[in-house]
């Protein structure tokens, strides 16, 4: 059996940035789902948290391939999140998911100018396009007058 590329430590690093990042969106986003208040949140939610579960998904397999180790841990501001009164829960589940939106955005942009492999190249860019996705829609949730 052939082994597996030897990752460097930029591409091992990127891929567990890329992890954790995608795994606080994805945790944000099934609390979402179980939370929102309108059936607005809820449907934006469930879009999040299906299209993260793809990219872990894609992420794990290129880590398996490249023989990394991922790891998520739980996110300090879900507790927030989880405690939140229903009349405040939509708009700061918003507020979340556009800031982690926002500052995942760069990270991207900053790891796809990394050498790396043709494969986690293609994911990465269409990482960044996934997640402005989101953030536009978190965003135009949260303007006076949306159907929150």
């Amino acid at each position: 059996m052939p082994q597996p590329p030897v990752p460097t430590p930029t591409v091992s690093s990127r891929l567990l940035r890329m992890n954790a990042s995608n795994e606080a969106l994805l945790q944000v986003a099934q609390i979402g789902e179980k939370r929102g208040a309108t059936t607005v949140v809820r449907r934006y939610a469930r879009r999040v948290t299906l299209d993260h579960r793809k990219v872990k998904a894609m992420l794990q397999e290129e880590a398996e391939r490249l023989g990394i180790n991922l790891r998520s841990a739980p996110q300090p501001e879900l507790r927030q999140l989880e405690s939140a009164a229903p009349t405040e829960f939509d708009h700061l589940f918003l507020q979340t998911m556009a800031a982690k939106d926002q500052a995942f955005i760069p990270e991207l942009n900053q790891s796809a100018r990394q050498p790396a492999t043709r494969s986690l190249q293609l994911l990465t860019h269409n990482l960044v396009a996934l997640v402005r996705i989101h953030l536009t829609l978190a965003q135009e949730l949260l303007k006076p007058g949306a159907p929150v």
